[in-house]
C-alpha cells in the first residue's frame, strides 16, 4: 500500500530544502535559492488545487450519497484527479467514466455527479511551454 500524502506545516519547507539541494550544484547559492522558491511556489499551487478539490468532493458526494462506503472515496478521488488532468487536454469525460466503471466498478451516477461539482476547473493552464525542435 502506498503512503498517503499529507500536507503539514513543514511540507512546503521540506520541499523547498529538497529543491534547493537539487539546484545548488548547478549555480551559485543565490540563484539556487531563487529557483527553489519558484519551484516550491508552483508545487504548492498544484498541490493545493488537487487537495482542495478532493476535500470539496468528499463533502459534495457524501451530501448526496450518504450510504456510499467511505473506503471508496479514494477511488473516486483517483477519478477526480484523472478528470482534472485529462479533460483540459481534450479527453472525453465519458471515456474516463467508462474506464473507471469497468476497471474499478465505480458507480456511473456518482462519477457524473462529481463532474458537476461547482468550482471544478477543467480549463487549460494559461502557461504553455514551447520547444524549438530541429529535425
Amino acid at each position: 500500500m502506498t503512503r498517503s500524502k499529507e500536507y503539514r506545516q513543514t511540507t512546503s519547507v521540506r520541499y523547498r530544502i529538497k529543491s534547493y539541494r537539487l539546484f545548488v550544484g548547478f549555480s551559485n547559492p543565490e540563484m539556487a535559492k531563487e529557483v527553489s522558491d519558484l519551484v516550491t511556489d508552483q508545487w504548492n499551487a498544484k498541490f493545493g488545487q488537487y487537495r482542495d478539490a478532493y476535500l470539496r468532493m468528499k463533502i459534495w458526494v457524501l451530501a448526496r450519497y450518504p450510504d456510499l462506503p467511505k473506503g471508496q472515496l479514494g477511488l473516486y478521488r483517483s477519478f477526480l484527479f484523472k478528470a482534472m488532468k485529462a479533460v483540459p487536454t481534450g479527453a472525453n469525460p465519458d471515456d474516463i467514466i467508462k474506464e473507471f466503471e469497468k476497471k474499478l466498478g465505480l458507480k456511473r451516477e456518482v462519477m457524473e455527479y462529481i463532474l458537476t461539482m461547482p468550482g471544478l476547473n477543467f480549463s487549460r493552464d494559461t502557461e504553455e511551454t514551447t520547444t524549438n525542435r530541429t529535425a
